[in-house]
């Protein structure tokens, strides 16, 4: 049984492959684009008003989403037993 060393005992190539580039070390800002998309169940329902809400009114739909999380939460832990 022959186990070979020499790729331990070598110094890596520098010139094999370059690093990642460093996201933060941007000489210039990317901005991003987030689109935003609603889905349903029942291929009848047409989500277009809920979609072009959500992308205008982020302000309103963010405290609505985390209070209904919030009271889905205080409700599980009131009926919880124990």
């Amino acid at each position: 049984m022959v186990i070979s060393l020499a790729p331990l005992l070598l110094p890596p190539n520098p010139r094999s492959s370059p690093p990642p580039p460093d996201p933060y070390l941007r000489s210039s800002p990317v901005p991003k684009k987030w689109r935003i998309g609603a889905s349903s169940a029942a291929p009848g329902v047409d989500l277009k008003p809920l979609e072009t809400a959500i992308a205008k009114d982020w302000g309103f739909f963010v405290p609505y989403l985390v209070g209904s999380i919030s009271l889905v939460v205080l409700a599980v832990g009131s009926i919880s037993p124990g």
